[in-house]
């Protein structure tokens, strides 16, 4: 068995029962011994992905059995964390398996005693890739079917979990709002701004009845392959109003073009297309709400990027606090 270096990351305590060698190798072969078509685990390889310190980790594990090659990617959470594969079970029950053309990864095991979900790994581009590399054609696709996915998902009406309310997403930006102006207080003003528009944004809010909310829709989480749109990190699953979601990844599409292409108008058009095709194949009432969820999302992101303090962390801040506000009709 094999670990990359900057696995053994000792400082961060997520990572600390994945680093058990003994134990995963353990666990791995009685992952072999209940998996029909998986023979005896051998030369296992992991490479870490991406790190929220003290939260959770991700990791890419190359192992064979018998005389395949599996590729998985596995989760290792600073806390139990069972519900995620139990969500993605129901789910995929729900028609969006390994055949379908909306469809989540397969989750493969959750191993209590690592705190460790392995799902499958997919394969396909990644929207963020299309939006940024991709002829306009390609765009405009990506566009449609990562709507058209969030449509159908949304349409679940067997899913349980816990519901966020918009009272909480309320509640919830007074205190970002604290937050931000603890860590940066030139953009009070425009955080006091967001936050006195919130108030009369919500007491508009049209009743939509929640629904299976991934909670953190955003391009990178999308892959397109030839046939499929395969929606993956179910972290942050939450039955909530479908508007959130839309707002999501409207504000993930703007945060691309912030970053990558110096302007965070450069992929309206992207947004424009994503916002008209979920509007025809979902819930039309989505457009009354989403400067609401838009707006505290912004206020949240302005956080962030405040309390990392990365390369152009204000000037970022006050570009995200700017959306929220014109989300609001208020810049």
């Amino acid at each position: 068995m094999e670990f990359a270096n900057s696995a053994l990351d000792s400082v961060d305590p997520a990572l600390a029962p994945f680093l058990d060698l003994q134990e995963f190798q353990k666990q791995l072969e009685l992952l072999s011994s209940s998996e029909r078509d998986w023979e005896t685990v051998g030369d296992v390889r992991t490479t870490v992905l991406k790190c929220h310190p003290g939260r959770r980790c991700a990791f890419q594990v190359t192992l064979r059995t018998g005389d395949s090659s599996r590729e998985l990617i596995g989760k290792v959470y600073k806390k139990e964390c069972p519900n995620v594969i139990e969500v993605m079970t129901a789910i995929r029950r729900e028609g969006f398996g390994d055949d379908a053309e909306f469809s989540i990864p397969r989750p493969v095991a959750y191993l209590p005693m690592l705190r460790l979900l392995l799902v499958a790994k997919v394969k396909g581009m990644h929207a963020a890739q299309v939006f940024l590399d991709g002829e306009a054609r390609e765009r405009e696709m990506a566009a449609r079917r990562s709507a058209m996915w969030l449509a159908r998902f949304h349409r679940l009406t067997s899913i349980r979990g816990e519901v966020l309310s918009s009272n909480e997403v309320l509640h919830r930006g007074f205190k970002t709002c604290k937050q931000l102006v603890e860590g940066c207080p030139s953009l009070e003003a425009k955080g006091q701004r967001l936050l006195e528009g919130l108030e009369p944004a919500w007491k508009s809010l049209v009743d939509i009845p929640v629904a299976p909310g991934h909670g953190d829709f955003v391009p990178a989480h999308v892959f397109l392959a030839s046939d499929q749109v395969i929606t993956v990190d179910w972290d942050s699953f939450i039955l909530s109003d479908p508007s959130r979601d839309v707002a999501r990844f409207l504000l993930g599409i703007r945060r691309l073009a912030e970053r990558h292409l110096g302007s965070i108008r450069a992929l309206d058009s992207c947004a424009e297309i994503f916002l008209e095709t979920y509007l025809t194949e979902g819930d039309e009432r989505v457009a009354k709400n989403l400067p609401f969820y838009m707006a505290a999302l912004c206020l949240r992101q302005a956080k962030r990027f405040v309390g990392r303090k990365r390369p152009r962390w204000q000037e970022r801040a006050e570009a995200v606090l700017d959306e929220g506000l014109r989300a609001l009709g208020s810049e």
